[in-house]
Order: structure tokens, then sequence, then C-alpha cells
């Protein structure tokens, strides 16, 4: 996570001489980290009781293009990992790891205050550290698909005329649908919080 960190902020910084010399600006480029809270409803499969930590690691890249100065068009791509603890006779606990990508559209008001929508679209890895001796003791992976929606609300602080600090919340609703019968499919509930550098050129 922190090599992809420092990617992403390379290459935005590599960005800089571009967006400087840009005055009509169409397209943005930003990259996020955060954390998000998520809760939990099986709707299918047993129940294993999981509980998510309250605080997961998020990251995200953004691509946007500008249709007009108020509304834009464009996509990001997010990972999280994360990791729950469950009550339940068969898993103890368990690490997971997902990738989505979000096509979204912003409307922006005065330039800076913005609302968000979005769909999202992905997969999740799940490694689980099942109880000796219980029935799913030789499940110890799964894989999920994902989708869902996003909205949220953001706001542009501007550093100069091309670059920008962004804070962000998104509420996300999202269904996990599990690659094993045996396993649950999921109901994610999801807050995430977010603070990105942003370049517009």
């Amino acid at each position: 996570m922190t090599r992809k960190a420092f990617a992403v902020l390379y290459l935005l910084f590599a960005l800089l001489p571009i967006a400087a010399k840009s005055q009509d600006s169409k397209f943005l480029v930003s990259g996020s980290i955060g954390f998000s809270v998520t809760d939990s409803y099986h709707i299918s499969g047993f129940d294993t009781h999981g509980k998510s930590s309250l605080l997961v690691t998020n990251g995200s890249i953004t691509f946007g293009y500008f249709v007009s100065e108020q509304f834009m068009i464009g996509a990001s791509i997010s990972h999280q990992y994360s990791s729950s603890k469950y009550s339940s006779t068969y898993y103890s606990n368990s690490s997971n790891s997902s990738n989505t990508v979000s096509p979204l559209f912003r409307r922006y008001f005065n330039s800076n205050l913005f609302t968000q929508v979005q769909v999202n679209l992905g997969a999740i890895t799940i490694n689980y550290a099942p109880i000796p001796d219980s029935e799913y003791e030789t499940i110890n992976k799964t894989h999920k698909t994902i989708y869902g929606l996003g909205a949220g609300i953001g706001y542009s602080l501007e550093l100069s005329e091309s670059i920008s600090i962004e804070p962000k919340v998104l509420y996300q609703i999202n269904r996990h649908n599990s690659s094993l019968s045996s396993m649950p499919d999921e109901i994610k509930l999801i807050v995430i919080s977010e603070i990105g550098l942003v370049f517009r050129f």
C-alpha cells in the first residue's frame, strides 16, 4: 500500500509542470487516501457474524473531463484493505483486499463545492482464518464480485489556478456476490472519508 501511495504522488507531481502552464483546464487527475467505516448484512449463505474493523485503509485515483465549468464526467480506481473478526464457530478473522472501478458524474457549485454520484464495479479477495475442526476448515479464501452505487460531497481548496486539495465524503451501497455457493453474499454500507491532491490542466 505504501509503494502504491508513493507511486501515485510521484505521478501527480510529474504532472505539475503541465498543470502550471494550463489556462483553460478541461481535465482533472487526483490521488486520494483515507479511511472508511463499513457495516455488513448477509443475504444468503451462512452468517459468519463478521464485524469489519472501524478503520479501513482506502486509496483512489480519479480521472475527469469537464464538459462545462459546472459538470465533470470521469472514473475512479479504488483500492481498499481491511480486516474482520468473527464470533461464529467457523472463522476467527479474515483480511480483505478489494479493487473497484467507478464511472462518476460531478456537479460543481461556485467552482469549489461539488456533489458526486457513481457506479461501483469490482472484486474482493477474502482470506479467512478458519477455526480448526470446523465445518468450513478447508475454505480459507474466496472471491466476490462487487457492484453498487455511491454518492457524496466534497470541496476543492485551491492552492493555485490548477492545483487544489480536495476533501470528500462518500456513502456507498455495494453488493458482494461470492464465487462459492456455501459462502455468504453480502450488502455493504460504506462511509468513505478521503483527502486528495488534484491537478487540473
